[in-house]
């Protein structure tokens, strides 16, 4: 939740940016991974804190075990995490579960769907 409240504090300037982008064809093409992952990712995660666990649990000495561990994720793995959880493709931001020449097809598919409208 933290994450996602961080993110809606800044969906302003994060459609702006995203929308920077898609008006400028310079831009997409120069978008890929590590680009995004400079560029916007880091920007939009820059003032958010994973917070490590804490609490009861944690600090009773009753409950040390040599197996308890707790992993913190870096940022952007947590993001890219949250957002499969919620549907997004594993392995979608290196290049898994989509059509690399998309916006082609889109294109293609378009062409088609109005042909086929101006005939009926």
């Amino acid at each position: 939740m933290a994450l996602q409240e961080h993110l809606i504090r800044h969906q302003e300037d994060i459609n702006k940016m995203l929308d920077d982008i898609m008006v400028n064809d310079e831009e997409k093409v120069k978008l890929d991974k590590r680009l995004a992952i400079s560029d916007y990712f880091d920007v939009w995660l820059n003032e958010f804190e994973i917070s490590n666990p804490t609490g009861d649990f944690f600090l009773d000495p009753e409950n040390e075990d040599e197996t308890l561990t707790c992993n913190i994720m870096p940022k952007l793995d947590f993001l890219l995490h949250t957002l499969e959880i919620f549907g997004l493709p594993k392995g979608y931001i290196d290049g898994e579960g989509h059509h690399l020449n998309w916006e082609n097809e889109k294109k293609a598919g378009q062409g088609v769907r109005g042909k086929k409208g101006k005939k009926g």
